[in-house]
This record gives structure tokens, sequence and C-alpha cells, in this order.
């Protein structure tokens, strides 16, 4: 849990310092392993994920992560102002 609440503080020192004047959104990628117990580990905490795909089952997937992600900023029937 260190690893997740540690890779989110440099969001926070962004805006807090008033660095950035307009809401920021960011898509962070946490990878983990879930063990033989249920026990999840962190692997890897990626700032800058990779849209890319290679093949059409990654493509779909990605395409749901986009379209969940503009729904969440912005909500359906919702305009932006």
């Amino acid at each position: 849990m260190k690893a997740f609440f540690f890779s989110l503080t440099n969001y926070d020192i962004i805006i807090d310092n008033n660095l950035i004047p307009y809401i920021l959104y960011a898509m962070i990628r946490y990878d983990i392993i879930i063990d033989d117990t249920l026990k999840p580990w962190l692997i890897e905490v990626n700032a800058s994920p990779s849209l890319s795909s290679t093949t059409s089952s990654d493509r779909i997937m990605k395409y749901k992560l986009i379209n969940d992600l503009v729904n969440i900023v912005i909500p359906p029937g919702e305009a932006p102002e």
C-alpha cells in the first residue's frame, strides 16, 4: 500500500503548489500479481502506460478502458462546461 500512496504524492505536490492551474487527470497503471493465497503483490507502477495494441483483444480492452475513463470524467448525458 505504501507504493500505491507514494505513486500519487507527485500529483498532490503539483496540485498543492498550483503548478497546474486546471484540473488534472492522470492514468496510472498498477501491475500486480495475486499469489496462491490470494495476496496481491505490487510489481510496478507506470505513470505513462502504453495505449498501443498488438492484438484485437488488446485493442478492445484498451478501447473500453479509455471509454470508461471518459465516462468518469464526463458522465454520459452531461455536457462539459
